[in-house]
């Protein structure tokens, strides 16, 4: 459980582009994301709330390089 609930946000590369103050949500004791659905569940004092993304990225895997 905790009172500091933040987005951070990274990109492929894993440095961090973005971060979300979210402590106005107030006590958090579940989060889940639904990678299927790209759906964050979060669940806490105030009630459970549901953020969709929409994701956008340059990533491609098809582009991607592959060694044997």
């Amino acid at each position: 459980m905790s009172n500091e609930f933040k987005f951070i946000f990274v990109n492929e590369l894993h440095k961090i582009i973005a971060t979300l103050d979210m402590s106005h949500i107030r006590l958090i004791n579940f989060a889940y994301f639904n990678d299927s659905e790209d759906t964050l569940i979060v669940s806490g004092v105030d009630g459970t709330f549901l953020f969709n993304f929409n994701y956008t990225g340059k990533y491609n895997p098809k582009l991607a390089a592959q060694v044997d």
